[in-house]
């Protein structure tokens, strides 16, 4: 159930891949819903940039809004940022990806678990509390929708990195980054309209 929102194509791509042992099917669509999510998060990135610098160029107009984005784009680089640590970890102690303990002992009721909990939730602290602008209200509770998960189970990081290929786990983190970037836009653009209006 963990990855039925995230993984809904894996169907398909195991059944490309159906010369393959079960395990190498399941890496590999592993692999390309990773790989997807970074061109994603690359796209983001640049992004999450330009509209920064837009803000930061017009900040004289309102400085306390200006603050407020300099606070969600820096939680949203911190946590990014964090993340990209977890993941290069990862695959330093398993670079074929099938290991089933690498992410349990990393996140499972440890420091590190809790790092990244406490991460994501300054992203979406400080995101939730910006009051935007009612057209993109919902599509900003749909992205914050896994973070809520997060603060409510304090069991989340079993839920997500019990057991898990490591595989798996980078690419939850991959998906993790994506809500955190996407939330980070959806906030940034709003704060970037407010300024040049």
């Amino acid at each position: 159930m963990k990855f039925s929102r995230l993984f809904y194509a894996l169907p398909f791509f195991l059944f490309l891949t159906h010369c393959q042992s079960p395990s190498d099917q399941i890496k590999k669509a592993f692999d390309t819903v990773d790989k997807s999510l970074e061109k994603s998060n690359s796209v983001l990135n640049n992004s999450i940039d330009e509209i920064y610098s837009t803000i930061n160029d017009v900040r004289q107009k309102n400085e306390p809004l200006a603050l407020k984005a300099d606070t969600i784009y820096f939680v949203t680089k911190q946590a990014s940022n964090y993340i990209d640590s977890l993941k290069e970890i990862m695959q330093l102690q398993d670079t074929l990806g099938t290991n089933l303990n690498v992410a349990t002992k990393l996140f499972v009721f440890t420091p590190t678990g809790d790092n990244l909990k406490k991460v994501l939730l300054d992203v979406y602290t400080n995101t939730k509390s910006y009051s935007i602008d009612n057209a993109r209200q919902s599509e900003l509770d749909s992205t914050l929708q896994s973070f809520r998960e997060i603060q409510s189970n304090k069991d989340w990081t079993k839920l997500y990195f019990e057991k898990t290929p490591t595989i798996a786990a980078i690419t939850m983190l991959s998906k993790f980054q994506n809500d955190c970037k996407n939330v980070a836009t959806i906030t940034l653009a709003d704060i970037k309209k407010r300024l040049t209006d």
